[in-house]
């Protein structure tokens, strides 16, 4: 049964089980829950020796992202978090950050680094994957889609499983249902 979104408390993830890779962009429609006051990754896969892509909260407050080859690669925004719906895109053809909010475009940046190399790490929602976990986000999953170039490879969207009321995301795609990963369970409206 389809729902509106998913919800993280801050334990609950989902990992995707894709690897980034060159050809990788993500549309996310999200809002955090309430304003961190750390860390705190919409998505992220983090392979420091190889490849990141990320998006997240930093420390100081502002939207940040990993993006790129070899080193991670940290840049901050000067964009203040706040609790409004967001869509977020980070492509890597287009090496292109969009931040919108409804009808206003927040953010449109070019990004001077590239992605040549498939991570080895797969790519989380509501947290990311390094070599530990951690700085999971306390927010609300409405869409989120994986392109390879043009073509969608994965669609997720938030659903309850019929046979356990089990919450979690539904791959359109693929046709696969990915529950959390983390501890505690997944609220949902």
């Amino acid at each position: 049964t389809e729902k509106e979104y998913l919800q993280s408390s801050g334990t609950q993830y989902i990992d995707t089980k894709y690897y980034h890779n060159k050809d990788t962009k993500v549309i996310c429609d999200f809002q955090f829950t309430s304003i961190p006051t750390a860390n705190q990754y919409i998505f992220g896969s983090m392979d420091v020796n190889n490849s990141c892509f990320a998006f997240y909260r930093n420390g100081s407050g502002n939207w940040a992202y990993q993006f790129g080859d070899g080193v991670n690669l940290n840049i901050a925004t000067k964009l203040a978090v706040d609790t409004d719906r967001h869509i977020i895109t980070l492509d890597s053809v287009g090496k292109k950050l969009i931040l919108t909010s409804g009808e206003n475009e927040l953010l449109n940046m070019n990004i001077a680094y590239s992605i040549t190399k498939t991570s080895s790490k797969s790519l989380y929602i509501m947290m990311r994957s390094f070599s530990s976990l951690g700085e999971y986000a306390s927010c609300k999953i409405y869409d989120f889609k994986i392109y390879e170039g043009d073509k969608l490879v994965r669609k997720y969207v938030p659903c309850i499983r019929k046979s356990d009321s089990k919450p979690g995301l539904f791959d359109v795609v693929n046709g696969q249902f990915y529950t959390n990963a983390g501890t505690g369970e997944f609220s949902y409206a």
